[in-house]
């Protein structure tokens, strides 16, 4: 399973830039359904991100997660502390 925030343009970049350079593609893309992110790819700019309606979200969610473990501040329920 690839999980939408542990994928860079920059890993993919390394990992296919050059195969995809070798090959007779012009254009593609990859979609990852689990958050609903595509990447794209051409020749001149390699790996992009195109569209990524959940990045929002994945922040808020990874922020709040580090508030709780790292600074320790108790989660609230209804705004109730």
């Amino acid at each position: 399973m690839i999980s939408p925030g542990f994928v860079r343009t920059s890993e993919l970049n390394g990992l296919f830039h050059q195969m995809l350079s070798a090959s007779s593609f012009e254009r593609t893309y990859l979609i990852l359904h689990m958050g609903s992110v595509m990447f794209g790819w051409n020749r001149q700019e390699g790996w992009l991100v195109v569209a990524d309606p959940d990045a929002g979200e994945r922040e808020r969610h990874r922020a709040r997660m580090n508030d709780l473990i790292f600074n320790q501040i108790r989660p609230t329920i209804d705004g109730v502390g």
